[in-house]
C-alpha cells in the first residue's frame, strides 16, 4: 500500500497517513492469521513497511521539529500574564525504546538526539536478555560506560538501541549462520542499522564484550585495574601526563606556567584485532541460532580477554610490526629509569621496590605479578616479620598494597628476570573502540585449498594501551 505524498499537505493529513500505513500493516497480520504471509501479502507487507519508514517518517519528523520551532521562536510573547505550574517530567525517548525513528520525531533540534538516545538506551537495558552475565552487573556495567564514554555518547546509545532490538539480534544470528543471502528483507533491513562502512555488521551489544564485560578481572587483570577509556571517535587525547604544580601567589599575580615537564602529548589511537571464530555449518541446525549467537559471544570474549592479558603487559606499541598496545612492562623495561635492581629476590628487594615508588603514586599503588612468585613471597617470613604479615593471600595484600595475578610477568626469579611492578595504574590507560564488528565466512580451507565444511565469523575490533608516566611504576629487575 502507498500513498502520494505529493497529495499530503500539513502534518495532520501526513500523520493520518502514518496511522492508515500502520493499521494496514496490522490487517495484513491479522489475514496472516498466525502463518507466514503469501507471497502477494509479502510484497505488500514490504512495500509498505519501506514507504513508511523511508519515505513518510522522514517527512512527518521534518514537519513535526518545524512546527516546534515555529511555536518557540515565533510564539505569541504579549501576554503579560503566564500561568505558573509545575511541568511534567516529559521523556524524550519514544514509547517503544527500539524505535529509532521515534527518537528523530520527538527531538525538537538535532543536538537534543544524543541525550534522548542516552535515555532510550538505559530502557532498552530494564528488557533486553544478557546470555553471558547477570542482568544487574550488566546493566550496572553499561549504565557507567554511557556517562564516561569519550566523545558522543549518543553514538554509543545509538548503537545499543539498534543492536539490542530483538529482531536485530534475529537476524545477527542467521546471518552468522547463512550470511545475508540467507536473510529476508526485513532481516537485512534491521542489520542495515548496525552496518559500518567497510561492510562489516555489529555485534549485538548484549554479547559485545567492550560493552559487558563478563570475566571481573580474573582473565584480564590489567584492564580491571588499568584506567579504560571508551571512545567513539578516532582515538583520545591525554590532557597531561604527570599533572600540574600549584602555587600561591598575590591577588593580583600573574599565573606562572606549571606545565609539567614531562608532557608527552599526542593522541592514543586505538589498532585494530581480528579473530575467526569457526563453527561448521550444521551446529546452527542441531543447537539454533540462540546457541550460535551466544556461542561467538564468549568465544570472543575468551579470545579477547587471553590475548589482552598479554599484550597490555609485554605489547611492544605502535613501534612494532604490526602495531599493538604498549605493554606495562614492555614500557618500563624500554625507558629504563623505572628499574629497581636487586641481585636476590628476598625481603630487601621488596622494600627497595616499594620504597622506591614517589610519595605522590603511592596512594591508590597495587602491586603486579606472576602467581608463583606471590607464592615463594610467603617462604620470606621471619622470626619478627611472619610471612602473613608481608603476604596475605586471603586478603590478597603485599605489605598492604592489592596485589593483582598475571600470568605474563615472569614466573622465576632468574636472573634478568622482572618477578614484581608496582604503581598507580591510573597512569597506564586503555583507550577502546566501543564496538566489534562482523563478517560472515562462507567456507572455509585447508592447507591444500580444499573446503572444510566449517563456516567462520570475523570479528574485528580496536583498542590499544599506553603508559602515561612511567615514574608512577617501579619494576624489579634481577641479576
Amino acid at each position: 500500500m502507498r500513498i502520494d505524498l505529493a497529495t499530503l499537505r500539513g502534518l495532520e493529513a501526513h500523520t493520518t497517513a502514518r496511522e492508515e500505513l500502520r493499521e494496514h500493516l496490522r490487517e495484513l497480520d491479522t489475514q496472516a492469521n498466525g502463518q507466514a504471509l503469501t507471497a502477494e501479502q509479502r510484497a505488500d507487507f514490504e512495500e509498505t513497511t519501506t514507504f513508511l519508514e523511508n519515505d513518510l517518517e522522514p517527512v512527518i519528523a521534518e514537519l513535526e521539529v518545524r512546527a516546534q520551532t515555529i511555536a518557540r521562536v515565533a510564539g505569541d510573547e504579549n501576554r503579560t500574564e503566564r500561568p505558573t505550574f509545575a511541568l511534567p517530567t516529559i521523556r524524550k525517548s519514544p514509547d517503544d525504546p527500539f524505535d529509532l525513528a521515534g527518537y528523530r520525531q520527538r527531538a525538537s533540534s538535532i543536538d537534543d538526539l544524543p541525550a534522548a538516545y542516552v535515555e532510550g538506551a538505559k530502557r532498552v537495558l530494564e528488557v533486553v536478555q544478557f546470555p553471558t552475565l547477570e542482568r544487574a552487573k550488566a546493566q550496572e556495567r553499561v549504565t557507567d560506560l554511557l556517562g564516561r564514554v569519550y566523545g558522543e555518547p549518543g553514538d554509543a546509545a545509538r548503537r545499543m538501541i539498534a543492536t539490542g532490538h530483538p529482531r536485530y539480534q534475529r537476524a545477527w544470528a542467521k546471518y552468522c549462520a547463512l550470511g545475508r543471502d540467507g536473510l529476508t528483507t526485513e532481516e537485512q533491513r534491521a542489520l542495515q542499522t548496525g552496518s559500518d562502512a567497510d561492510g562489516g555488521v555489529a555485534l549485538p551489544f548484549t554479547i559485545d564484550p567492550t560493552f559487558i564485560l563478563t570475566s571481573d578481572g580474573v582473565a584480564n587483570p590489567i584492564r580491571d585495574i588499568a584506567r579504560v577509556v571508551p571512545v567513539t571517535t578516532k582515538g583520545w587525547q591525554p590532557v597531561t601526563t604527570a599533572g600540574v604544580t600549584a602555587a600561591y601567589g598575590t591577588e593580583v599575580a600573574a599565573a606562572t606556567d606549571a606545565a609539567p615537564s614531562d608532557f608527552a602529548g599526542g593522541e592514543i589511537v586505538p589498532v585494530e584485532v581480528k579473530v575467526a571464530v569457526e563453527f561448521t555449518s550444521t551446529y546452527a541446525e542441531d543447537y539454533g541460532l540462540a546457541a550460535l549467537q551466544g556461542e561467538i559471544g564468549g568465544l570472543v570474549r575468551d579470545a579477547k580477554d587471553t590475548l589482552e592479558s598479554n599484550k597490555f603487559a609485554l605489547g611492544a606499541g605502535t613501534g612494532a610490526s604490526p602495531d599493538e598496545p604498549e605493554g606495562i612492562v614492555f614500557a618500563l623495561i624500554d625507558d629504563g629509569s623505572s628499574i629497581v635492581a636487586a641481585n636476590a629476590f628476598d625481603l630487601d628487594a621488596i622494600d627497595d621496590l616499594t620504597g622506591d615508588l614517589g610519595e605522590r603514586f603511592q596512594s591508590g599503588a597495587t602491586i603486579l605479578g606472576h602467581r608463583k612468585i606471590f607464592t615463594k613471597v610467603r617462604q620470606l617470613g621471619t622470626a619478627g616479620a611472619p610471612a602473613n604479615s608481608i603476604y596475605d593471600p586471603i586478603a590478597g595484600t603485599l605489605y598492604g598494597y592489592p596485589r593483582r595475578i598475571t600470568s605474563a610477568m615472569d614466573s622465576t626469579t632468574a636472573a634478568g628476570n622482572e618477578p614484581l611492578l608496582i604503581g598507580n595504574f591510573d597512569y597506564f590507560v586503555v583507550v577502546e573502540r566501543l564496538g566489534m564488528s562482523s563478517e560472515f565466512v562462507p567456507h572455509r580451507v585447508d592447507g591444500d585449498g580444499k573446503l572444510t565444511g566449517k563456516r567462520a565469523i570475523l570479528v574485528r575490533w580496536r583498542n590499544t594501551s599506553k603508559v602515561l608516566t612511567v615514574n608512577a611504576f617501579r619494576i624489579l629487575q634481577l641479576y
